[in-house]
């Protein structure tokens, strides 16, 4: 499996947490977490665009960085655990961040 898999499964992956945490904060809100058919075609709809646009974002950003930030990503294949744990971390922090302001 190339990169390419590995970027596809990801975004879904992604896209699926995403969902499950903005559909299970939004059911609590509401007090009405059912599973109706409008519900599951919502949330299949949904996922399958989410994991797109994560597919994008994940293509460009391997597609921007590999030019801009090669050295970083050097410095996270050779680094020591603690380091990678930082950049994974900023990077996560990041998404939620951005993710929380577009929901909005």
């Amino acid at each position: 499996m190339g990169k390419q898999g590995q970027n596809i499964i990801f975004s879904i992956v992604l896209a699926i947490t995403t969902w499950f945490v903005l559909g299970y904060n939004t059911s609590l809100e509401y007090g009405s977490p059912e599973i109706s058919i409008t519900n599951v075609f919502v949330l299949i709809i949904g996922v399958t665009i989410t994991s797109l646009i994560y597919y994008g974002v994940i293509a460009f950003l391997r597609w921007a960085l590999v030019g801009a930030y090669m050295p970083l990503i050097n410095d996270f294949r050779s680094g020591n655990s603690k380091q990678r744990m930082i950049i994974i971390i900023a990077v996560i922090l990041v998404l939620l961040r951005l993710i929380n302001t577009a929901v909005r």
